[in-house]
């Protein structure tokens, strides 16, 4: 069946998102497929780089309306945390403020996530709000923190000025993102408009009177995340001159758009290799890397495929216009090949295979475009 695909509409800015820069300079344009719980959507992202503090941006940012309809349907399990990520968040809040009785503002967590009750635990005072709403009316949070979330958001300035709102002096704005200059590939997911590095980071904090604490990898909850500590002060700082390497950055971008163009080819050589036999193909996860590879199943001409999913929520739904089953639903001698989407849990997949009857002859691929 052929993919019915929704286009979201664009706006272009003009202005760095992070240090109000208006001189940029241009990259790339690609197209991303983006899927929710009801539909599948295409997104054309017009990527360029501030030639002052460094960040790596979409100048055409998805219409406000249209993105927010597609997080208000997201899948429920794309932004679940596991109890290692989970501690070490925590890790990081107790470092530099007493749990006991201190006022924690998570956005993007929901009301109540997973690593709020952690806190709570902990004995913080936690509130919640999902990117979108009514930010609270309390302006005392001794914290406010973010874990992937503002690589999402179209309006930082908004977003910093409502921070701002809800946090006293001498508290700490403590955000993890992807780290663009170790993970391009990551940053550049699909559904991203900010791609920070350190001197953006800077710039934010200096715009928005932030004291710079610490930007590392080595303590983030994610291998591909950069964890970020600010403080604020009472005075916003003149925005200054960053010392960057925008060849460099150029480098590491078109670096990564390559390497992801070469496994398109990697997967589309194999997608129309499998178009040519008469075995059916089962594709193990419905997740982005499945997206992408629907897509190039439809543009190789492979029909014969049946797609399978662990998770109940999954296989409850209409993903991209197909029926999505259970593993255990499955008799793996039926199929000539298995594409593994979960690329995460591939070598799990792959003991699970190992143990069923299986063909003798038949091929396993990971797929992961990342």
């Amino acid at each position: 069946m052929r993919l019915v695909v929704n286009k979201i509409d664009t706006y272009n800015i003009k202005k760095c998102p992070c240090c109000e820069e208006v001189v940029s300079s241009k990259l790339l344009s690609r197209k991303e497929t983006l899927t929710n719980k009801i539909d599948t959507y295409s997104l054309i992202h017009s990527d360029v780089v501030c030639n002052n503090c460094g960040l790596v941006y979409t100048s055409s940012r998805p219409n406000d309306i249209q993105v927010s309809s597609y997080y208000e349907n997201y899948h429920p399990d794309s932004s679940t945390t596991n109890d290692s990520e989970n501690l070490s968040r925590l890790k990081v809040i107790n470092k530099y403020l007493d749990g006991q009785g201190v006022k924690v503002l998570e956005i993007g967590g929901g009301e109540r996530s997973a690593f709020s009750k952690v806190l709570e635990k902990n004995g913080c005072l936690v509130s919640g709000v999902e990117v979108g709403n009514s930010f609270p009316i309390n302006q005392d949070n001794d914290c406010v923190c973010s874990y992937y979330v503002m690589e999402h958001i179209n309006d930082l300035h908004e977003y910093m000025l409502n921070v701002n709102r809800v946090l006293k002096d001498g508290g700490y704005l403590i955000f993890e993102v992807p780290d663009f200059e170790k993970f391009p590939l990551e940053s550049l997911n699909e559904e991203h408009v900010n791609h920070f590095c350190r001197t953006s980071v800077e710039a934010l904090s200096d715009r928005y009177g932030y004291s710079y604490i610490d930007v590392n990898q080595d303590q983030a909850s994610r291998y591909f995340g950069m964890l970020c500590v600010l403080k604020r002060t009472s005075c916003l700082k003149k925005n200054r001159k960053s010392d960057i390497d925008l060849v460099r950055l150029k480098q590491i971008y078109f670096a990564a758009i390559l390497k992801r163009e070469e496994k398109m080819k990697q997967f589309l050589t194999i997608a129309r290799q499998l178009s040519r036999s008469d075995e059916t193909v089962l594709v193990w996860g419905a997740n982005q890397n499945c997206v992408k590879l629907l897509g190039q199943f439809e543009e190789a001409g492979v029909k014969n495929f049946t797609l399978v999913d662990s998770s109940k929520y999954k296989q409850s739904i209409n993903f991209m216009g197909f029926h999505v089953r259970s593993p255990d639903e499955v008799d793996l001698e039926s199929f000539g090949a298995v594409l593994v989407c979960a690329s995460t849990a591939y070598l799990s997949i792959c003991n699970d295979i190992e143990i069923r009857p299986h063909q003798k002859n038949m091929a396993i691929h990971k797929v992961d475009y990342n």
